[in-house]
């Protein structure tokens, strides 16, 4: 069974394919859009649920439409799993580094040209 997602960068490209500009749909979503975002939507990142919300709102708002015809995808879970590693099992103990033995230093302590007076 697959889940169905709004498709952010859908709803994106749609705004600005109506010239929406960037800075009109950051405002909505209360942050700065870069393009950067927008690649980020296109692999699956969720905006958080008040900038969702503003940025449907303004894509209603400019399309006419019903939030029932947003575009849509397949919800991924675990993209970020896929690509990394597999964990490995057995414990890893990192070794501190051998740093030679520090002499003791005396330090003198500080003079202070005026000292602090307490207040009455």
């Amino acid at each position: 069974m697959t889940i169905k997602t709004t498709d952010w960068a859908a709803v994106i490209d749609q705004l600005l394919r109506r010239n929406v500009t960037m800075r009109q749909i950051g405002e909505a979503m209360q942050m700065m859009l870069t393009t950067r975002m927008i690649r980020h939507y296109s692999i699956g990142v969720q905006p958080a649920h008040f900038r969702g919300e503003a940025l449907i709102a303004l894509w209603c708002d400019n399309t006419g439409q019903a939030r029932d015809n947003l575009p849509t995808c397949d919800l991924v879970r675990g993209h970020r799993v896929e690509r990394n590693r597999e964990p490995d099992a057995s414990p890893r103990l990192q070794e501190l580094p051998q740093w030679p033995a520090a002499a003791p230093v005396a330090v003198k302590p500080v003079k202070r040209k005026y000292t602090k007076r307490a207040v009455r």
